[in-house]
C-alpha cells in the first residue's frame, strides 16, 4: 500500500512540475513511468548504475535512460498524454524528449522486444513522436501502433 500511495505521490508532482515548466516556457525534458506487476531496471543516463524497481514504483524517465520491463509491464507518459507500454521482456532508451511552449518531441530507441504507443492527438508541424529499432524508424503523427524488436531485428 506504501509503493501505491508513493506512486501517486511522484506522478503528482512530476505532473505539477509539467504544469509549472509549461506556463513558465521552460523546457521540459522527463517523462513518468509506472511499474506495473514484477521487476523493472533502470539504467541511469546520471551514471547511477541499475537499479531494480519494484511494481507500483512510480519514476521520473530523462534523455539517456534504459527501462527494462524484466517481469513487468512498464506505462509510460509524455508530456501531453502520449504513452509507450513496455510488455514484459522489453527494453527501451530515451533517445530525445522535449516539450518547450507547446512543442512536443519524443524519440526512443527500442532495443528489444514489443511496445505500444499511443499519440492521442494529431501532432502540429514542428513536433515529433518517434520510435527507432536497431533496423527501422517510424516517426508518427498521432495514431497507435506496436512495434515489437527480436535480436536486433524489426
Amino acid at each position: 500500500m506504501w509503493a501505491i500511495t508513493l506512486g501517486i505521490v511522484a506522478i503528482l508532482i512530476a505532473s505539477i512540475g509539467w504544469q509549472l515548466s509549461s506556463a513558465t516556457g521552460t523546457v521540459d525534458t522527463k517523462a513518468s513511468a509506472t511499474v506495473n506487476g514484477g521487476t523493472a531496471l533502470l539504467a541511469s543516463a546520471e551514471g547511477d548504475g541499475v537499479q531494480e524497481v519494484a511494481a507500483g514504483a512510480a519514476l521520473l524517465l530523462s534523455v539517456g535512460d534504459t527501462i527494462t520491463a524484466t517481469t513487468a509491464s512498464i506505462q509510460i507518459t509524455y508530456f501531453d498524454g502520449q504513452t509507450t507500454e513496455l510488455l514484459p521482456g522489453a527494453s527501451i532508451t530515451i533517445q530525445q524528449l522535449e516539450n518547450s511552449e507547446g512543442r512536443t518531441v519524443v524519440e526512443i530507441l527500442v532495443n528489444i522486444g514489443r511496445v505500444f504507443n499511443r499519440i492521442k492527438r494529431s501532432l502540429r508541424d514542428g513536433e515529433m513522436f518517434r520510435v527507432n529499432t536497431p533496423s527501422s524508424a517510424a516517426a508518427v503523427r498521432g495514431t497507435e501502433f506496436i512495434v515489437e524488436t527480436q535480436n536486433a531485428t524489426t
